[in-house]
């Protein structure tokens, strides 16, 4: 087997998103958008949500709002851990939950400011990269491959 080099898709991510920018809701149902005019088009979006329990059911809300069905949505600060990602359901997307931080010197996992997860369209397929996934107290990391796609694909959130 030939060794996966995650390092190289990371730099193409990293070049990609030097080109990211934020959108309104009206902006992104535009017409005009790239995202309405391409079907197949791979589209990601990013939030750091600062705690399920109290904003996931406004976010869910503001998502349905839009008429772009995104490939990906990637969360931080969830506060959740996967044994409770059920709790927060998106339709038409399944969830990978990355496990909080648990601190040593308290004995206990940290409640706020942890949790990392991603969102994937029903339609694709993925496997979580546990090497690069992390849960330390200096980063919290999830990545996950795309199996659906021809060309190696890999999406993180961090």
């Amino acid at each position: 087997n030939e060794p996966v080099d995650y390092i190289e898709s990371i730099n193409i991510s990293s070049k990609i998103l030097e080109s990211c920018r934020s959108f309104s809701i009206n902006e992104i149902n535009s017409p005009d958008n790239i995202l309405n005019s391409q079907e197949n088009l791979m589209s990601t979006c990013f939030l750091n949500i600062d705690g399920n329990a109290s904003n996931f059911d406004n976010f869910a809300v503001e998502l349905s709002a839009i008429k772009h069905k995104f490939s990906f949505i990637g969360l931080t600060e969830t506060n959740t851990d996967p044994e409770n990602g059920n709790l927060y359901q998106l339709n038409g997307y399944s969830a990978c939950y990355q496990s909080r931080f648990f601190c040593n010197i308290k004995n206990q996992v940290k409640s706020k400011g942890t949790g990392v997860c991603i969102y994937v369209k029903n339609s694709l397929n993925y496997f979580k990269i546990d090497d690069l996934s992390l849960c330390k107290n200096y980063i919290e990391t999830l990545f996950i491959e795309i199996t659906s796609f021809q060309d190696r694909t890999v999406i993180g959130v961090v």
